[in-house]
């Protein structure tokens, strides 16, 4: 049976959501452009955070450490522009700011948009297998989020409104914190749900 998974103050077995309190429950590396209001955890653009690398700008991550195989779904939606790269991302594996994986779902896929991305040491490369061409946004709309990561293989699923969008068959880091945000949109985060895979 897999184990519990214990995330901000939430221990699960089966699928449970975890309450938005505060923004005490991440560690976000630019307060100026994250809120928590009515349980959704708000991104604004304009962030000033300069990372090591090449890697999103935006990131607010939960303080726990992952340590074994999990799913996490959530409703998003993005509320910036319209252009290529209008994006959210779910980042998983942190290590520190210089070693992470991270999803990103874009309207279009290119070189660096729509791929799912590691930051090991230098600027994010794709790991990306298999992608759709992008994903639909819209605008004022609810989507519903999925990625299944498997830190022992290293394979990572990522499902948008129920439809595979993004796998990678292996990924360097084997755990780590996990946490949401964009490369430099905005955008909102609800129903966040974890569970052991």
């Amino acid at each position: 049976m897999a184990a519990a998974i214990v995330l901000a103050g939430c221990s699960t077995k089966t699928p449970a959501t975890i309450p938005l309190d505060s923004l005490d429950q991440f560690e976000c590396f630019d307060t100026a452009i994250w809120s928590v209001d009515n349980n959704e955890l708000i991104l604004t653009e304009g962030s000033t955070y300069k990372p090591p690398h090449a890697s999103p700008r935006a990131i607010a991550l939960f303080q726990t450490q992952i340590t074994d195989s999990y799913v996490i779904e959530c409703q998003a939606m993005q509320t910036g522009h319209d252009y290529g790269h209008r994006d959210l991302c779910i980042f998983f594996d942190w290590q520190d700011p210089a070693h992470f994986g991270y999803v990103h779902m874009a309207t279009q896929a290119d070189q660096n948009s729509h791929h799912i991305q590691i930051v090991n040491g230098e600027a994010r490369k794709p790991a990306t297998s298999f992608r759709t061409d992008g994903v639909d946004w819209g605008r004022d709309t609810w989507h519903d989020l999925r990625i299944e990561r498997n830190i022992h293989s290293g394979f990572t699923r990522a499902y948008f409104d129920d439809k595979l969008v993004l796998e990678a068959t292996d990924t360097p880091f084997r755990g780590g914190r996990i946490g949401f945000g964009s490369f430099d949109d905005q955008g909102r985060f609800r129903a966040i749900t974890l569970k052991p895979m």
